[in-house]
C-alpha cells in the first residue's frame, strides 16, 4: 500500500488537483457513461447487463449472456474490453480528487482514516477490473459454463456495488460539511 502513495499520478490527484480537474474527470465519466450505456441500451432493455447487476447468480449470469444473443454478446464483449478499461480510470481520478477536495485539508491530522477513505475508489477499480476480466472470460467462452469465474465475478460485482454506497454516502456527507462551513 506504501507503493501506491508513492505513486506521483496518485500524489497529484490527491494534492495538486483542484476543483477545475476535478469537473473535467467529471465530464469524461460523463461522456463515457452515455457512450457505454448508449452503446448497451438495446442489450439492456432486451435481456440486461452483468455489470449493472447486483448479487446476481451463476445461472443469473449465463440468463443474461443468453438473452443477449450472439450480436448482443459481441457488442457487450466489445464494450467490456474497450470503453469499460478506460472508464474506471475516469471515476477513480475523479473520486480521488473529490476525496482530496472534500477531506484532505480537514483530515490531515487523521491520516489512517484518509487512506481508508481513499482505498475506497480504488478498490471499487480493483473489483470493476475483476469484475470485466470474468464477464470478458464467460463471453469468449460461451455457451461454456465458467462456474467458478461466474461466481467469483458476482463476488466482485457486488463488491465494487457496496464500495461505491458507501464512498458515495461518505463523500455526500463530507460535501454537505464542508457546505455548511463557515469560510474563515
Amino acid at each position: 500500500m506504501k507503493i501506491l502513495y508513492q505513486n506521483t499520478y496518485f500524489q497529484w490527484l490527491t494534492s495538486k488537483a483542484g476543483i477545475k480537474h476535478l469537473l473535467m474527470f467529471l465530464f469524461l465519466s460523463l461522456i463515457m457513461n452515455v457512450f457505454m450505456f448508449g452503446s448497451l441500451t438495446p442489450i439492456m432493455k432486451e435481456a440486461g447487463v452483468i455489470d449493472t447487476t447486483w448479487f446476481y447468480s451463476v445461472d443469473t449470469a449465463y440468463q443474461i449472456l443468453e438473452k443477449q444473443g450472439e450480436d448482443g454478446r459481441h457488442r457487450y464483449l466489445l464494450i467490456e474490453s474497450t470503453l469499460d478499461i478506460i472508464y474506471p480510470l475516469f471515476y477513480t481520478s475523479l473520486y480521488l480528487i473529490w476525496i482530496s477536495l472534500t477531506w484532505g485539508r480537514v483530515l490531515s491530522d487523521k491520516r489512517k482514516f484518509l487512506k481508508l477513505v481513499y482505498f475506497l475508489p480504488l478498490t471499487a477499480f480493483c473489483c470493476d477490473y475483476l469484475e470485466n476480466a470474468g464477464i470478458i472470460a464467460m463471453i469468449l467462452n460461451y455457451p461454456a459454463r465458467l462456474e467458478v469465474v461466474a461466481f467469483a465475478t458476482s463476488i466482485t460485482s457486488a463488491a465494487k456495488w457496496i464500495v461505491f454506497v458507501i464512498l458515495n454516502i461518505i463523500q455526500l456527507f463530507g460535501t454537505g460539511l464542508k457546505l455548511m462551513r463557515k469560510p474563515g
